[in-house]
């Protein structure tokens, strides 16, 4: 968009001194043939040239004056009459004053009136060199006082905008070529941040499984992706970590479960063991008694039988 504003302000801006640039090169060219004019009047003057030489001269050197191609200057008498006509030699003579253009202008009076003002210009329709169709054409004029001519000449403004556009179009390639540019380079530094953002974010939500992209390059956005590369790794094995430290406490729990059932299992078997051994103790004392009361019968009844 800045390349955009600034090729529009641009464009219009060159515009502008084209038209100022012509307006200043016909300026100039009519100048050129005042001063053609001038230094055949002072030869008249002089006495080395009559009247009619002079102006005769003045007007051969005018009409083979060429500036932009065809571009030429014509001049007129103060009654309007051509005097320097170079593209139809057959117009030098007749009266022009009261012509219109396709506007309906009296456009030699406005070129008058312009002259008349220490010099000026004036925009008409006029036809090229061996053309019929009318262009648009801004003329330059100003008067040649002690012949009472007014030379002039003009530019179509069709001409001043080709030449605009044909600068135009080169300013416009630049101009898309920096556009593609500025776009690419953009894309270079937006894309990878717009990525980097979400996995940010998916890290921040716990996800570690993400692919990191850009840690390889060698920017601040290389750097940053670097950076959460690390990041992503640490959390990963930090959850590593964690899930190895839960299994280790459901395992030790578990553990801790079995190992309380056993004790309370080997709690009982010793208990019925101890109880077995008791009644194994009484058993034997039981039959020990008995033992000894039947070697005490039988000792009386070997006694009695003696």
């Amino acid at each position: 968009m800045a390349l955009a504003i600034i090729s529009v302000i641009l464009s219009s801006l060159y515009l502008n001194t084209l038209y100022q640039e012509r307006s200043e090169m016909t300026k100039t060219i009519v100048q050129l043939a005042n001063s053609v004019a001038d230094y055949y009047y002072k030869k008249e003057q002089s006495g080395e040239l009559t009247h009619e030489q002079a102006t005769s001269q003045a007007r051969d050197l005018i009409r083979a004056l060429r500036f932009d191609g065809s571009n030429y200057v014509f001049g007129l008498d103060k009654n309007g009459r051509r005097v320097v006509m170079p593209p139809k030699l057959a117009d030098e003579g007749k009266m022009v004053m009261n012509i219109k253009d396709k506007a309906d202008n009296f456009f030699i009076r406005d070129l008058f009136t312009a002259a008349d003002k220490g010099g000026g210009s004036a925009v008409y329709y006029w036809n090229r060199t061996g053309k019929i169709e009318v262009s648009l054409k801004t003329s330059w004029g100003e008067r040649f006082e002690p012949w009472g001519w007014v030379l002039a000449t003009g530019v179509f403004v069709d001409d001043i905008e080709s030449t605009f556009w044909n600068n135009a179009t080169i300013v416009i390639g630049f101009g898309l070529v920096g556009f593609l540019i500025a776009f690419a380079a953009i894309r270079n530094v937006t894309g990878p941040l717009k990525k980097l953002i979400g996995n940010m974010r998916a890290l921040a939500d716990g996800n570690t499984e993400i692919e990191i992209e850009g840690a390889d390059r060698r920017d601040e956005i290389g750097a940053m992706a670097d950076f959460v590369e690390n990041e992503r790794e640490r959390r990963s094995l930090e959850a590593t970590q964690k899930e190895r430290l839960e299994k280790n406490r459901e395992r030790a729990k578990e553990i801790r479960a079995v190992s309380k059932d056993f004790e309370g299992q080997m709690g009982s078997l010793l208990e019925t063991i101890a109880v077995s051994v008791t009644n194994l103790q009484n058993a034997s004392t039981n039959l020990n008694a008995g033992a000894e009361q039947t070697t005490s019968q039988s000792k009386a009844v070997a006694g009695a039988a003696a």
